[in-house]
């Protein structure tokens, strides 16, 4: 009986282990590495130049170059494209002028889907200093790097991964649209800044205007250099850090349904103090603060 029992355990082990096997083989089969696709080496290196006459925007379209927008004493609009590449087909520079906009993005030689393997490409775009009019970016992996300071009427940023650096600029109507990006900026200022995130942080020193953050994770950390505007925050899971300078006057509403609220300032509540909710006043109420998160923690601090 014992014999038996113990045929029939090794049996049952067998079985368990060959079904295991068989599920793993059948659920987690990966795609192979491919390779039979062609790699092939390029250097790449190449410019062109725009006359900046009635250009009313730039709009560019990124798939892999990290970007640098650099403003500098010139009179033109001189694109300089390079890097190297490994992939079955170049990546080569494709841009026009149509009415007011130039038009720049980047085109494969080969029909068939672009396969990149190694890439260190880089798009330096060199603006003249009197260009003050839009900038449109739709990024899916490039870092984005401002340089010299920007000054725009709007700068609209649709970046999916690669991360932003934004510093010494002035630009009118900020608006960006982020997933898995971050933002670093210091020394900005603007009318209005409106960003869209999924899961970056917005780190931001030094910076005038109003403030509109909507976040899933991402956290919010904004340094103003003078406090006369506005500020809408909401987000899920993010925290969001204000500090303002000692003289700032404001109505606070702030809410937090998981998270704690902690505020320098001495602050008149309106009602009863919660550790999740504030609502009052610092002296005036000119300017309003905004903020709502369901996890996060809230600061306001001088």
């Amino acid at each position: 009986m014992k014999k038996s029992t113990k045929i029939m355990t090794t049996l049952s082990i067998v079985v368990l282990v060959s079904l295991t096997l068989f599920l793993a083989l059948k659920f987690n089969k990966k795609k192979p590495v491919s390779s039979n696709i062609p790699k092939k080496y390029y250097s790449i290196k190449d410019k062109e130049n725009y006359n900046i006459k009635n250009i009313k925007e730039i709009n560019i379209e990124n798939t892999i170059a990290d970007i640098n927008l650099i403003v500098e004493p010139r009179e033109d609009i001189q694109l300089n494209y390079y890097g190297k590449l490994i992939a079955n087909s170049n990546l080569t520079l494709n841009s026009i002028v149509k009415g007011n906009e130039i038009y720049i993005n980047f085109k494969g030689n080969n029909k068939d889907s672009l396969n990149i393997f190694f890439s260190n490409l880089k798009l330096d775009i060199y603006l003249p200093e009197k260009f003050k009019q839009d900038i449109y970016i739709k990024n899916v992996s490039g870092q984005i790097n401002m340089k010299n300071g920007l000054n725009l009427k709007k700068l609209t940023i649709d970046s999916s991964s690669g991360h932003i650096k934004l510093n010494d600029s002035t630009i009118d109507n900020l608006i960006l649209t982020l997933s898995s990006a971050d933002l670093k900026s210091r020394n900005l200022s603007t009318k209005t800044t409106n960003v869209n995130t999924s899961t970056g942080d917005m780190d931001i020193s030094n910076f005038n205007g109003d403030f509109k953050g909507d976040s899933l994770s991402g956290n919010f950390n904004v340094s103003y250099e003078n406090f006369k505007n506005n500020i809408d925050i909401k987000t899920e899971s993010g925290k969001v850090r204000l500090k303002l300078k000692e003289n700032s006057e404001f109505y606070l509403n702030a809410e937090s349904k998981k998270g704690d609220i902690s505020c320098s300032y001495p602050i008149n509540i309106e009602d009863k103090f919660n550790h999740n909710r504030i609502r009052g006043l610092v002296k005036k109420d000119k300017n309003k603060i905004n903020i709502t998160t369901k996890n996060g923690n809230i600061e306001i601090a001088k």
